[in-house]
């Protein structure tokens, strides 16, 4: 054959053979990959192998098919986009687009968190300033006196009652009824036991006038009330309203321990009233 014809013949070959497309293969060969030669070499390149895909990979019995850009190359957990050292693969790109969305859902998410705690903090400050506006609120918080019959067929003057209500307690002035001719003074919380039917007890009694007493008490509690109770009574419903005064700070102690802590203020003109309504007796 005539050298020219030879070079003819050559062209047809490649011609009628598709071209395979060849790449930078810097490790070498992978699976399902052909090296064809190298590239680079001069003008500063370094020289390259340079593969090509031959559609077959080892250990798939001669059928499996490349997965397409480097075809051996794995890059679980590695960012392609900051490592120019690492060739990246389909594989890769994918896991590194998984990634991205992973961490935008992610972002996603918490922004929600965020904007449904600004919310929640937002109701509950609007809740909060109502509540502060409540006038059944305010007086809770700073307290009040209610004068009243604690019977509702009371004969007058009778089971007249003086009660300072305020969020640490309550303390209750009980005049005379029917039943007993003396006073009570009764105080209420929550850190007084509840025993489930009334006892005795010792405790001291500390206010801010008058020097602490140790005193003996009932100590008993009320269905649907979640407080204990602490009684202690007096001959006359006028030696305890004698001893009230304008402003007063009560503790009352049980085996050491304040279970009571209580102070009112108002409390001359709610004696005044609870005169009158013991007068009518």
């Amino acid at each position: 054959m005539k050298p020219y014809l030879f070079f003819a013949f050559a062209a047809l070959v490649l011609i009628a053979q598709p071209a395979l497309a060849s790449y930078p293969c810097p490790a070498g060969p992978g699976p399902g990959e052909q090296q064809i030669g190298v590239g680079g070499g001069s003008h500063g390149i370094a020289a390259v192998p340079l593969c090509v895909q031959t559609g077959r990979q080892a250990g798939s019995g001669g059928g499996g098919v490349a997965g397409g850009g480097y075809a051996g190359y794995r890059c679980v957990g590695c960012n392609i986009f900051t490592d120019p050292n690492s060739p990246p693969s389909e594989e890769a790109i994918r896991t590194a687009i998984e990634n991205e969305r992973q961490r935008v859902r992610t972002l996603e998410i918490q922004k929600k968190m965020l904007e449904h705690e600004a919310k929640e903090k937002e109701y509950l400050a609007k809740e909060i300033k109502q509540l502060e506006a409540n006038p059944a609120y305010l007086r809770y918080m700073q307290g009040e006196w209610q004068i009243f019959q604690s019977k509702k067929d009371s004969a007058p003057g009778d089971n007249c009652v003086a009660t300072w209500r305020k969020k640490d307690g309550t303390v209750s002035i009980v005049g005379p009824g029917k039943a007993y001719q003396g006073g009570m003074l009764i105080f209420w919380s929550a850190d007084i036991p509840r025993p489930s039917t009334t006892q005795t007890v010792a405790v001291t009694l500390k206010q801010s006038k008058y020097p602490a007493q140790s005193v003996n008490a009932l100590n008993f509690s009320v269905p649907n009330i979640q407080a204990g109770a602490i009684g202690l009574t007096v001959p006359n419903i006028d030696a305890a309203l004698n001893t009230m005064l304008d402003v007063e700070h009560f503790i009352v102690e049980m085996d050491g321990r304040a279970v009571a802590d209580i102070d009112w203020t108002g409390g001359l003109a709610a004696r005044t009233k609870l005169k009158q309504c013991v007068s009518k007796r």
